[in-house]
């Protein structure tokens, strides 16, 4: 299978909430995700207070914590996302859950995460590297803007997003650097779920459609339902059912690039999934296993 590449400026999922916990009310049907694993190893653990994200702890293969992002609330709505991570300076790869080997880079949970300089060593000093803080329109987020850590301990910013929507549902998100914008995504819905995203980067001035993703889902309740409180601008979590299969074209020039995967699950008796295989749909090898907690 052709690995995915997005253009560089888009090398990273950008993570956009709205409104959190005063949202909906913590009701018995939700299902609260608190575990998933990567195969038999714990890959992340999510912490609530009643339907209020905590936090969210990443391990590696030894079941030690290498990164956790710690939530800050005013007036039941997010207001700061702070991310710890070591001091050292080697990259850590730390992936979100599905399409790992679809697309070409660290599909990470958070925005800018997957940017995050750090390590595997678990004795290494973890301290807060970078944070984000969220601006809101008529009960939205409008505004998302980028602080990280300086050599001499001091938090600067040069990276924000604007986001746009079709009544509630996100239709385009754009990143900027120094104030000029570097690219933007547009999403198309259908049935409440993300049915395409189209990335467009800035080439020498021109935006030029770098990729496109399709989408198809099963009718049964997204694992990250309890999330949909803090959405985030990316289609496993923002749609209301789970990814069945995802296709994918790449651009460069006169080239196209495809592939595509289709993803199964095993589900329990409230209809969450309980187990999700990922399989290239060309090659029909297995790709990923991951397995899901719940309280």
């Amino acid at each position: 299978m052709k690995n995915l590449t997005l253009y560089t400026g888009l090398l990273i999922i950008l993570s956009i909430f709205m409104s959190t916990s005063c949202k909906k009310d913590d009701d018995d049907d939700t299902r609260y995700l608190t575990k998933v694993y990567d195969n038999s190893s714990l890959n992340e653990e999510y912490q609530w207070q009643g339907n209020q994200l905590q936090k969210i702890n990443n391990y590696n293969s030894q079941g030690e914590i290498i990164r956790y992002q710690e939530f800050k609330y005013s007036d039941g709505k997010l207001a700061q996302l702070d991310d710890y991570s070591s001091t050292k300076k080697n990259v850590v790869k730390i992936n979100k859950l599905g399409y790992n080997n679809l697309l070409d880079y660290n599909n990470s949970l958070f925005h800018e995460k997957n940017r995050l300089k750090g390590t595997v060593d678990p004795d290494a000093n973890i301290t807060l590297y970078s944070y984000s803080r969220y601006k809101y329109l008529d009960g939205k987020v409008n505004k998302v803007s980028y602080y990280t850590k300086t050599n001499n301990d001091l938090y600067v910013t040069n990276s924000y997003d604007t986001i746009e929507y079709n009544g509630t549902q996100i239709s385009k998100y754009k990143r900027y650097w120094d104030n000029e914008i570097v690219s933007y995504v547009t999403f198309t819905w259908g049935n409440d779920n993300v049915t395409s995203e189209n990335y467009f980067s800035n080439q020498n001035g021109n935006f030029v459609l770098s990729q496109k993703i399709d989408y198809q889902y099963d009718d049964k309740i997204n694992k990250y339902k309890a999330i949909m409180n803090l959405p985030l601008i990316e289609p496993e979590i923002l749609s209301k059912n789970n990814q069945i299969s995802a296709e994918s074209a790449s651009y460069f020039g006169s080239s196209v690039y495809k592939s595509a995967i289709s993803i199964a699950y095993q589900y329990n008796s409230d209809n969450y999934p309980t187990q999700q295989t990922e399989t290239d749909a060309d090659r029909q090898n297995e790709l990923k296993v991951y397995s899901f907690e719940y309280r």
